[in-house]
């Protein structure tokens, strides 16, 4: 993700973003994801989404504010559709993880308990 926004940034806006300061920025907001994982072991399909909405909520928010200082100051125009861009492969991120991975864990769990 942090490359791919690299790329996008770099290429379509003529911004330099820093790919070592976004890979870093990315792996401290999925910090969150570390108790998000152990809480979404409950069987309960209310509590994972609650859980993963307040992740994908905490790790945009912590995203978009470190990164603003820094494409505020090279991107006047355009930095909105740069933080938009955040925000949309968070979200996407967070539904494979919901769906693809999560799911898995589900399915074993089930296997597990049959």
């Amino acid at each position: 993700m942090p490359f791919l926004i690299y790329i996008l940034v770099k290429f379509l806006f003529a911004v330099e973003l820093g790919l070592i300061t976004s890979i870093c920025i990315y792996g401290y907001s999925f910090t969150v994801l570390i108790p998000i994982i152990f809480v979404c072991l409950v069987p309960s399909i209310i509590v994972k989404l609650i859980v993963l909405g307040y992740g994908l909520v905490n790790s945009t928010m912590f995203l978009v504010y470190n990164m603003y200082k820094s494409i505020d100051q090279k991107a006047e125009k355009s930095k909105y559709v740069i933080l938009g861009i955040i925000i949309l492969f968070q979200v996407i991120l967070y539904a494979t993880l919901k769906f693809y991975f999560f799911g898995k864990l589900e399915a074993q769990l089930k296997t597990v308990n049959s």
